[in-house]
């Protein structure tokens, strides 16, 4: 630490040194960012005033929510049951819960098929889409 210290031309003391420059950027950074942030929540409450089921969706999606019964369907295995393969398992749960959480978003490129990740009926995120 010494060293990276006297290859900036820093002070050895105090241990923890922030020179005036940094300090005076990140000062206006904290008044850029109440700013930037006083205007999202304006365009956020016209937004869900404006659509009050989409905002409603975006402000629980936000908030790490899930809608109420969005893990009514999903299937259930027991013990004894006939063997599941994980990737038959896994495209049941999705299939359950995608149509009910409009936030997820799945990847697997051209794996789809194999891995049976697909949202049917749901489409492919693209790059002109």
């Amino acid at each position: 630490m010494l060293a990276a210290k006297k290859n900036l031309a820093w002070p050895e003391e105090p241990a923890f040194f922030v020179p005036d420059d940094a300090l005076d950027l990140f000062r206006a950074a904290v008044k850029t960012g109440a700013r930037a942030e006083k205007e999202w929540d304006a365009a956020l409450a016209a937004y869900v005033s404006d659509h009050p089921i989409l905002g409603a969706e975006l402000t629980r999606a936000l908030a790490g929510e899930l809608a109420a019964g969005w893990d009514a369907d999903l299937p259930v295995w027991n013990a004894g049951d006939k063997a599941v393969a994980t990737r038959k398992a896994s495209e049941a749960v999705i299939q359950a819960f995608f149509p009910k959480v409009p936030t997820f978003i799945g990847g697997s490129a051209d794996l789809n098929p194999s891995t049976n990740t697909g949202m049917k009926g749901g489409g492919d995120f693209q790059r002109h889409s």
